[in-house]
């Protein structure tokens, strides 16, 4: 839109076009013709920040309002972020102190009447676990001269389908309890296998390999006229044998970590 010498010249605000005192639509593109007036109004019109200057002075009480109901929810929401994060750095302690806690040699914590103590022996008896002994994997030591004897069951009938393994055994044997069961042990004594210290290998006994002994090819040699046996299992509960057998002589096995052999008659040459 332009002043001349004869009048306002006004051009349509979309396409360009000149348009008449006359024209309410551009006759190009149809647009409506905005006169200057209207132009001088728009103009003027406050922008978005004047708005809100306007909008703020006259409504002072829902401004407050709005602010302070905007502090109080950030007040709440800080408040429940610190609880949140006093609540993990206390669940983190707790949990650093009971692992120094039970790491602590000799320490003992009774539980239900459960010696915790990492050095506690449980001699000749029958033990309720998760009563009487805790649950976890024990070196069994037999301490008579014959042979040492144990069994685990499932319940405290007596019967034999309750039997989940037992053994004869002469040095040492290894076995693995969980809560609920029944451990009976006769002619010797169990201790936890993180306490019970190196076993000799030398000669009969059960060894765990990764612990007791390192992984690899082992020669064994029979010690008695009859024949020497190994037995080489996949755990300590004795649920899996890999391999076994009774042979005169010698014989090569080859045992990976986390199995378990069983040496009787017999002993490993190298």
């Amino acid at each position: 839109m332009q002043n001349g010498d004869e009048g306002v010249v006004v051009y349509c605000k979309k396409c360009g076009n000149q348009l008449t005192e006359e024209d309410i639509f551009c006759p190009n593109c149809g647009t409506k013709k905005v006169s200057l007036e209207q132009i001088n109004k728009l103009d003027k019109a406050p922008g978005f920040f004047e708005k809100a200057k306007i909008f703020c002075a006259r409504n002072k009480w829902l401004v407050c309002i709005v602010a302070s109901v905007s502090a109080a929810v950030l007040i709440i929401a800080i408040g429940i972020f610190s609880m949140v994060a006093y609540q993990i750095h206390r669940r983190n302690a707790l949990r650093t102190r009971n692992s120094n806690y039970a790491s602590d040699e000799g320490r003992t914590s009774r539980s239900n009447g459960i010696d915790f103590s990492s050095l506690h022996k449980y001699e000749n008896s029958t033990y309720k676990i998760g009563s009487t002994m805790p649950a976890g994997e024990y070196v069994l030591f037999t301490n008579s001269s014959i042979s040492g004897y144990f069994c685990l069951s499932s319940d405290s009938s007596g019967m034999t389908s309750s039997i989940i393994t037992n053994d004869n055994f002469n040095y040492t044997s290894i076995i693995t309890v969980e809560d609920g069961e029944y451990l009976e042990l006769s002619r010797c004594y169990a201790e936890p296998i993180g306490t019970a210290g190196t076993l000799t290998t030398s000669g009969e006994g059960m060894f765990k390999i990764g612990t007791h002994l390192s992984s690899g090819e082992y020669e064994l040699q029979a010690t008695e006229s009859i024949s020497g046996y190994y037995c080489i299992y996949s755990d300590s509960r004795r649920s899996k044998i890999v391999s076994n057998d009774n042979f005169m002589g010698t014989k090569y096995v080859t045992v990976r970590d986390g199995q378990y052999l069983e040496l009787s008659r017999c002993k490993i040459v190298k």
